[in-house]
């Protein structure tokens, strides 16, 4: 873990292979933000989860789930905003389907592509 790595920099930097500056910023980088290690449950980086879009693609109608991953949806998003608009009572069976791939789409991800967001 991050302690054993800080010792074998430190060794480096006491057999004179690194400089107290590289040292330090070896250090600072396995320590991360605020000078402690990271946790090991710190949770999504983005504060999305695979969860709440899972929700989103169920609850609301589909393509919740785009716009919760807008960064990367963005065109599923816009299309099935406009196919929902303009489909009044004759586009049922096509909103259904766009609800069905927003499901299928949300279900098919990781959370790592929620942290990536």
């Amino acid at each position: 873990m991050s302690a054993d790595e800080i010792a074998k920099l430190a060794q480096l930097k006491e057999k004179g292979l690194i400089n107290e500056a590289e040292f330090a910023a070896q250090k600072a980088k396995l320590l991360g933000p605020g000078g402690h290690p990271p946790s090991g449950n710190a949770g999504p980086v983005s504060g999305k989860s695979r969860g709440t879009a899972l929700i989103l693609a169920i609850v609301p109608g589909g393509i919740w789930t785009w716009a919760y991953s807008m960064k990367a949806d963005k065109i599923k998003f816009i299309v099935g905003l406009i196919v929902s608009a303009v489909s009044g009572g004759f586009g049922i069976p096509l909103v259904a389907i766009f609800w069905i791939w927003a499901i299928i789409d949300a279900a098919r991800r990781d959370q790592a592509f929620y942290d990536r967001l």
